[in-house]
Protein backbone atom coordinates (compact mmCIF):
# COMPACT_ATOMS: atom_id res chain seq x y z
CA UNK A 1 0.00 0.00 0.00
CA UNK A 2 1.82 3.07 -0.99
CA UNK A 3 1.46 6.95 0.72
CA UNK A 4 -1.29 8.41 -1.77
CA UNK A 5 -3.40 5.13 -0.76
CA UNK A 6 -3.03 5.17 2.80
CA UNK A 7 -4.03 8.73 3.02
CA UNK A 8 -7.11 8.27 1.28
CA UNK A 9 -8.40 5.50 3.41
CA UNK A 10 -8.59 8.03 6.16
CA UNK A 11 -10.99 10.31 4.36
CA UNK A 12 -13.90 9.93 5.80
CA UNK A 13 -17.10 10.54 3.50
CA UNK A 14 -20.95 11.24 4.78
CA UNK A 15 -23.67 9.36 2.81
CA UNK A 16 -26.50 11.55 1.80
CA UNK A 17 -29.28 10.79 4.37
CA UNK A 18 -32.72 10.74 3.76
CA UNK A 19 -35.35 12.92 6.10
CA UNK A 20 -38.30 12.25 4.97
CA UNK A 21 -39.61 10.81 1.71
CA UNK A 22 -37.91 12.98 -1.16
CA UNK A 23 -36.10 14.72 1.23
CA UNK A 24 -32.30 14.17 0.99
CA UNK A 25 -29.11 16.24 3.06
CA UNK A 26 -25.85 16.15 2.40
CA UNK A 27 -24.63 16.36 6.54
CA UNK A 28 -20.51 17.23 5.96
CA UNK A 29 -22.37 20.34 3.80
CA UNK A 30 -24.56 21.34 7.13
CA UNK A 31 -21.72 20.73 9.21
CA UNK A 32 -19.80 23.01 7.25
CA UNK A 33 -22.80 25.71 6.78
CA UNK A 34 -22.80 25.92 11.14
CA UNK A 35 -18.80 26.48 11.21
CA UNK A 36 -19.18 29.14 8.42
CA UNK A 37 -21.87 30.66 10.51
CA UNK A 38 -20.26 30.07 13.69
CA UNK A 39 -17.06 31.99 12.23
CA UNK A 40 -19.13 34.89 10.75
CA UNK A 41 -21.04 35.45 13.74
CA UNK A 42 -17.69 35.39 16.08
CA UNK A 43 -15.89 37.86 13.53
CA UNK A 44 -19.35 40.03 13.77
CA UNK A 45 -19.27 39.94 17.27
CA UNK A 46 -15.58 40.87 17.84
CA UNK A 47 -15.73 43.85 15.20
CA UNK A 48 -19.09 45.31 16.97
CA UNK A 49 -18.44 45.10 20.35
CA UNK A 50 -16.51 48.14 20.89
CA UNK A 51 -18.05 50.47 18.13
CA UNK A 52 -16.61 54.04 17.60
CA UNK A 53 -16.94 56.72 15.10
CA UNK A 54 -13.69 56.66 13.62
CA UNK A 55 -13.00 53.21 12.91
CA UNK A 56 -9.50 51.18 12.86
CA UNK A 57 -8.95 47.38 13.30
CA UNK A 58 -11.32 44.91 12.43
CA UNK A 59 -13.77 47.53 12.45
CA UNK A 60 -12.64 48.72 9.73
CA UNK A 61 -12.87 45.64 7.71
CA UNK A 62 -16.31 45.02 8.59
CA UNK A 63 -17.50 48.12 7.30
CA UNK A 64 -15.14 47.79 3.93
CA UNK A 65 -17.06 44.57 3.66
CA UNK A 66 -20.46 46.08 4.48
CA UNK A 67 -19.89 49.26 2.29
CA UNK A 68 -19.54 47.47 -0.91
Amino acid sequence: MGIAEAASSEIIHYAPTQIMPGVVINMQTVYMSWLTMAIVAAIVFAATRNVQKIPSGIQNILEMFMNG
